[in-house]
């Protein structure tokens, strides 16, 4: 997602952290979320390496085994490049550092460092530019299979912006958009394993906020998603716009699923959607992105909901 005039450049990669605490294998994140996780995906047969422990089922209780990878890559908007997840981050970069997917940050925790853990040295592409919609889904996949690279897990949040500009994205142009981007993708790399985020919850984020003067006011400065938090606006429009999209990133996913290739694409079952975010998880720069606890609360979520969740 982005804020219409968004406040600064952003790097599009993150390098690798030292330091890091390795967590205990087998450790299961906690989250208190009451949802039923929808089973999809496929094995990450191509580019993985032997895991150094026997790896866990995913999301929901296949019982694939699914190696470690030894490269990942993330799609999608600036939510994934961290954009604005902190002053410091805006006036002198370094903004996907703090990725809740590629990140080197370890007070994040990506995804990336969760899986450095059993393959230090993983590799990463980070295609995600401020900005994207649907429509750009296709190129990024293009630009991270770019001289061979063949990722072994695959991260998407994208669908904001079609909710956030100055009109609606039609809802069977974002399904064919994604349809197109995602048939692509397994055309040139079959092993690869993708995890897709449902767009987070824009309704959720206004009711937080609405009354805070300081996010009100920097709503209309930046003009943030302006059909969703213009004051007075009817929302219902995006509402039931967001809902829809949702609905096809999890009908899309399920249809590259089969008997051959139970794992190839998971989609969350609705968690980085039904996420309760608070205050404090809202970056104060532009009160629209995650800050960097958002980013850290979007891992653990969206970790919970990929194939390896018990580690």
């Amino acid at each position: 997602m982005r804020a219409t005039r968004p406040l600064t450049p952003e790097s599009a990669s993150a390098s690798g952290a030292t330091g890091r605490t390795r967590r205990p294998r087998g450790t299961v994140a906690a989250i208190a979320l009451a949802l039923a996780l929808v089973v999809t995906g496929s094995p990450l047969a191509a580019n993985a390496a032997k895991p150094t422990s026997p790896p866990s089922g995913g999301g929901g209780g296949t019982t694939a085994e699914l190696a470690i990878p030894k490269a990942m890559a993330a799609a999608g908007d600036s939510i994934s490049i961290a954009t604005n997840h902190s002053l410091a981050c805006t006036v002198f970069g370094g903004c996907a550092s703090a990725s809740w997917t590629t990140g080197s940050n370890t007070s994040v925790d990506s995804h990336f460092l969760r899986l450095k853990d059993y393959n230090s040295r993983l590799a990463t592409r980070n295609a995600a530019f401020s900005g994207a919609t649907m429509a750009s889904l296709n190129g990024q996949f293009a630009s991270i299979l770019a001289g061979g690279y063949r990722p072994g897990y695959v991260t998407v949040l994208i669908g904001a912006n079609d909710l956030c500009g100055t009109s609606l994205t039609d809802t069977a142009t974002f399904r064919t958009q994604f349809q197109t981007a995602m048939t692509n993708l397994y055309v040139t790399s079959p092993g690869s394993s993708v995890l897709v985020a449902s767009i987070p919850d824009l309704k959720r984020l206004h009711d937080l906020l609405r009354t805070n003067t300081s996010a009100l006011s920097a709503w209309d400065r930046y003009d943030v998603c302006p059909l969703m938090l213009t004051a007075g606006i009817d929302q219902t429009p995006v509402i039931q716009r967001q809902a829809e999209f949702n609905q096809v990133l999890r009908e899309v996913c399920a249809s590259f699923v089969s008997a051959a290739t139970p794992n190839r694409c998971r989609f969350d079952g609705g968690a980085v959607f039904n996420t309760d975010f608070i205050a404090s998880d809202v970056s104060t720069v532009d009160y629209f992105h995650p800050s960097a606890a958002g980013q850290k609360k979007l891992s653990t979520i969206a970790w919970a909901a990929s194939f390896w969740p018990a580690r």
